[in-house]
């Protein structure tokens, strides 16, 4: 298991489609050309993979689960302004855009689900693109937050078959993006992740819960849902 960054890298990249290249790079020089890996990305990171699976000459295609945590699939809307518009978000969106300068600015600028780059990577054939590419695509949600909400979860517009064979769709209540109590951070969300990648079971008491460190797995209309 190795982590990822693009702290030297970051100045120069513009969108999430040029850190997928310098993604692949990274990759291949950790592991090569042909063996397999999972793939765990936080916001953004998450739309990095996926453009290092579909975007360029050399795609990736050695990726077994890919999980992506609190991602922005259909773009950002500039911390969910389109979502809400109570005083605490507003003041949450002030502080979520102000750091953003020069090329951070850029990057997050091309998350707007009017840019390009975000355009780009949802089309019906590069949303196919990638599902066929991955094994297994999981998704995780934070019900508080505001920053990324409903966008966490793929479009799944013209590719429902597909989808529902390859995808599974996990909420974690009562966190945020990021921060003290943010998806992250919270001990559900690192122990659903634990279990994905090493194939484990929820375990199950006599009520069909699974039960977590942490909080309760729950059946019910989300069958996937962390409460």
């Amino acid at each position: 298991m190795f982590f990822v960054n693009f702290v030297l890298e970051s100045i120069k990249c513009k969108s999430f489609l040029d850190f997928g290249e310098v993604l692949k790079l990274k990759i291949r020089k950790r592991i090569g050309t042909e063996q397999k890996f999972d793939a765990v990305g936080h916001s953004m990171g998450g739309l990095d993979i996926r453009a290092s699976i579909t975007q360029g000459n050399d795609p990736l295609l050695s990726c077994s689960k890919c999980i992506t945590v609190a991602t922005p699939h259909w773009g950002d809307n500039f911390g969910g302004i389109r979502y809400s518009a109570s005083k605490s978000v507003i003041k949450d969106l002030i502080n979520h855009i102000n750091p953003l300068k020069g090329a951070q600015f850029e990057q997050g600028k091309n998350l707007d689900p009017d840019y390009p780059p975000i355009q780009l990577i949802n089309t019906p054939e590069n949303r196919k693109l990638f599902l066929e590419r991955v094994e297994q695509l999981y998704q995780l949600k934070g019900t508080q937050d505001f920053v990324v909400k409903g966008s966490a979860i793929l479009n799944r517009a013209g590719i429902e078959d597909l989808y529902m064979a390859k995808s599974k769709e996990y909420t974690v209540e009562g966190v945020n993006h990021t921060g003290d109590i943010g998806i992250c951070q919270d001990i559900r969300t690192m122990m659903v992740i634990v279990h994905l990648l090493s194939d484990l079971p929820i375990p199950q008491d006599e009520n069909n819960f699974g039960v977590l460190p942490g909080g309760n797995y729950k059946p019910g209309d989300n069958p996937d849902r962390i409460v």
